[in-house]
């Protein structure tokens, strides 16, 4: 059975939370999320990139346009931000990061707010559970399943 050993990385250059997180090709990628500066919540498109291998950080292609607390997965060398919020509404862009390439593209749209959501990959379909359409209003949040099948619908 494999050990798992906890480690420290080197410190983000800048704090990101509520982004989207994945690793693939010897690569972690933080992509957007928000940070509190001089007591305003700002909302990031902000890509930060951890090369494994070199322990060191580095900025990546930015987001086209800020985004945070939205559903992703990982998939095939690919990261998928599925919506999220601006800090203004709640947005329904799927975009997708490709490690290969270090290039987004947008690849469709949500069905439904995914602000909280959870997104999984299974058996090479990726599931969306729940969502909210305002991260200050929980009331907002469903309980809906959507999938995805691999090629974008």
């Amino acid at each position: 059975m494999a050990v798992l050993v906890w480690g420290e990385l080197a410190p983000m250059p800048q704090a990101q939370g509520g982004g989207a997180v994945a690793a693939a090709n010897g690569q972690i990628v933080v992509a957007g999320g928000s940070q509190w500066r001089d007591g305003k919540k700002l909302y990031l498109s902000d890509v930060q990139i951890y090369d494994i291998a070199a322990q060191r950080w580095r900025m990546g292609t930015p987001l086209p346009f800020p985004v945070a607390y939205g559903a992703y997965y990982s998939q095939g060398g690919k990261l998928t931000v599925l919506g999220g919020t601006d800090g203004e509404r709640w947005r329904d862009t799927i975009l997708e990061y490709d490690f290969q390439t270090g290039t987004w593209q947008q690849t469709g749209s949500a069905p439904a707010p995914t602000l909280l959501g959870r997104a999984v990959v299974h058996e090479g379909t990726a599931y969306v559970f729940g969502g909210c359409a305002d991260v200050a209003d929980l009331t907002s949040c469903g309980d809906h399943v959507f999938r995805r099948e691999p090629g974008g619908k």
